[in-house]
Formats: structure tokens, C-alpha cells, sequence
């Protein structure tokens, strides 16, 4: 049988179907909260990793510059979430399709989060740090040291990403084999009905006499 409609409709449906399972509403907060974890453990070992390559590079001022670390890692986690709730918007899209959003998404990321480093380094610089060789800090050096980042981020969240599908698509087809399970019961139920019994000996008497 073959239905028709309109998409957005068929995705309503489905989407009140999952407002009212309340494994399908625990395994939606389980991702969340896994997400949140993820958040926390990736871009604060982000922010140590800066830390520590900054106290091999320029040891001097490897405390001065900490609060542009901080404002930078906290941006790109606010960015990243960005990402997470676009993609959330799009649960029907297939892996690859999503996967390629992401990707593009990172990719226009880069350009503003060049020009905040940039901005933070020029304000937060002291006094003894030459200013002068700041803005020779280019869009490619970004991308080789920093911009890397938002696709790793990438790569880590969409292997996170999969494992929750994979979990969801067996929850859905558990709960299809029931639906199929409990229709059969149903109609054994029917065919074991008093009054189904009675029209049925009725019509084998009708032929018989």
C-alpha cells in the first residue's frame, strides 16, 4: 500500500509517535546529556592542550593569554552546539547528507573564529608581546594549528552520532515486532470470537444441507 501525503505531515506523525514512547523520549535525553559530556571533555582538553603548547612556545605569557583562550573555546563549544541543534532540525536526512551539512558548516566557521583570535590576541596582548607580528598570524596558519578542530569535532560527534541511530533504529523495529506481534494476537482473538465461531458452524450447516 502505497501512501501519500505530504512529508512534513508523515515527519509530524512520526515525530508525536516518539513524543509519546517514552524509551524513544529516554534514549532523546540520554543523547542530550551525552552531548553535554562530550561538550565538556572535548573542548576543555582543547583548552588544556592550547595551554600547554603555549607554555612550550612562549612560557612568559602563558597565564596572560588565558582568558583569550577561554573566550575562543568558549565560542567554538557555542558554535559547535549550533552545529548540534541545525543537525537536530534534520534526523530524517540519511548519514552522509548530515555528515556533508556539518562539514560545511565547520568549513564557515573557520572565517569568524579567525577574525575573534585575531581580535582577542590584538586586545589581550601585553606589553612585552611584539603587536606588530599579530596580524601575520594568517587564515592558513589558522586553519594548520586551530581550524582542524571544528572537523575533528566533527568526526568524533558523528561516530557519538551513529551509535544513538543505531540504538534508536533497533528500539523502532523492537517496537514494530510487537506492533506485528500484538496485531496477530488481535486477530486470533477475533477469529476465536463466540459470534465468529457461530456465523462459521451457521454457513457449514448451510452447505451441508
Amino acid at each position: 500500500v502505497k501512501v501519500t501525503g505530504n512529508p512534513r505531515t508523515a515527519e509530524r506523525m512520526k515525530e508525536n509517535e516518539q513524543a509519546e514512547d517514552p524509551v524513544a523520549n529516554a534514549l532523546a535525553r540520554e543523547r542530550w546529556h551525552s552531548f553535554v559530556i562530550f561538550q565538556l571533555i572535548f573542548w576543555g582538553a582543547n583548552l588544556a592542550i592550547r595551554t600547554a603548547a603555549a607554555a612550550q612556545i612562549l612560557p612568559e605569557f602563558t597565564w596572560s593569554f588565558m582568558p583569550s583562550r577561554v573566550a575562543i573555546v568558549l565560542a567554538g563549544a557555542a558554535a559547535t552546539t549550533f552545529i548540534h541543534v541545525a543537525l537536530s532540525q534534520h534526523e530524517n536526512w540519511p548519514t552522509a547528507r548530515r555528515l556533508g551539512f556539518a562539514l560545511l558548516l565547520c568549513a564557515l566557521l573557520l572565517g569568524p573564529m579567525h577574525l575573534l583570535e585575531r581580535a582577542l590576541a590584538l586586545a589581550i596582548a601585553p606589553g612585552g608581546l611584539p603587536h606588530q607580528n599579530a596580524p601575520a598570524f594568517s587564515f592558513s596558519d589558522y586553519v594548520f594549528q586551530f581550524g582542524w578542530v571544528f572537523f575533528m569535532w566533527a568526526g568524533y560527534y558523528f561516530a557519538q552520532d551513529y551509535a544513538f541511530r543505531v540504538r534508536r533504529q533497533a528500539h523502532d523495529l523492537t517496537r514494530a515486532l510487537e506492533a506485528a506481534h500484538q496485531a496477530q494476537i488481535k486477530m486470533l482473538r477475533y477469529q476465536l470470537n463466540p459470534h465468529f465461531l457461530f456465523n462459521a458452524l451457521n454457513a457449514l450447516s448451510t452447505l451441508v444441507l
